[in-house]
């Protein structure tokens, strides 16, 4: 038997845009690991549904742009976690850049810990 360890979430909180074939809209960021984030919206797309992000994280001048699938969504209600409706989001296009950058700040949030 193998077992898996599931990468580890930050909880983290910031405005994040997320585009998608129905226009922009604006979410707010829950958590963020090495392969994904939670966006709390009232507008969660579709498991399958590919999305562009646009978000900053502290330090950085420039937010970062990132694309991602829709995994899961959470609708209102149905869990006791703060933040209300939203959806998971896996990374699947990521700039060197965007990876490092993400990487990096994760470290630095594992080292303060």
């Amino acid at each position: 038997m193998t077992l898996v360890q599931r990468a580890r979430r930050w909880e983290f909180s910031v405005p994040i845009d997320v585009e998608d074939d129905l226009g922009r809209h604006r979410g707010l960021t829950q958590n963020l690991g090495v392969g994904g984030i939670f966006v709390a919206t009232g507008q969660p797309g579709r498991p399958g549904d590919r999305v562009t992000l646009r978000f900053a994280l502290p330090g950085l001048s420039e937010p970062l742009l990132v694309e991602a699938e829709v995994r899961w969504i959470r609708e209102p209600g149905q869990s006791k976690q703060p933040g209300g409706p939203g959806m998971g989001l896996k990374f699947a296009k990521l700039s060197m850049h965007a990876a490092a950058t993400i990487d990096a700040f994760l470290r630095s949030r594992a080292r303060a810990e």
